[in-house]
């Protein structure tokens, strides 16, 4: 079966994710975690240069425009969205995990300045400057990459019980 990853600039340029995507690093990473092609949506973004020696391990396919972007979302099994609103909302539609990159490039950077709409079904959220500053009640973070650690297959295996199960569970979810 075909594992896809979707990735979306919107209607902007984002130069700096397609070059980052299109790279040997990801796209090897992308290979060696089973999916089977990196497909692009580059908005008005400079035409991606693929690695030619040697070639991706996985096929790249990319697109400026589309009129609904909607069928490519959902038969992904990975997206990548910039961090527009109207990305981040029509991925949160859909099943796959989402990962947000904020274009830290943009004039008046409104991407990073935005409260996180409902980011807790998303992998991550990466920025190359850290977040301003938000009121100590704001929910989810967009700063800097942190990794997620995973829970230890052990944790997910033993019975959640009494004081020490509750916040395990928390942790977890």
């Amino acid at each position: 079966s075909s594992r896809v990853c979707f990735a979306t600039v919107g209607t902007t340029q984002f130069d700096a994710l397609t070059r980052a995507l299109v790279s040997h690093e990801v796209t090897g990473l992308l290979a060696r975690h089973g999916y089977s092609c990196l497909r692009l949506q580059i908005g008005r973004g400079s035409e991606p240069v693929l690695p030619s020696d040697p070639p991706p391990p996985i096929p790249i396919e990319w697109y400026r425009f589309k009129d609904s972007l909607e069928a490519d979302m959902r038969s992904a099994a990975l997206l990548i969205s910039h961090a527009g609103a109207g990305s981040i909302m029509e991925g949160l539609r859909c099943t796959a995990p989402l990962l947000v990159a904020v274009n830290d490039g943009l004039m008046d950077n409104h991407q990073q300045a935005r409260p996180p709409l409902g980011l807790r079904r998303t992998v991550g959220c990466a920025s190359d400057r850290p977040a301003p500053p938000r009121p100590p009640s704001a929910p989810g973070a967009c700063a800097r990459a942190r990794p997620a650690r995973p829970p230890h297959r052990h944790d997910a295996e033993r019975p959640l019980r009494g004081a020490r199960g509750a916040a395990r569970a928390r942790r977890l979810a």
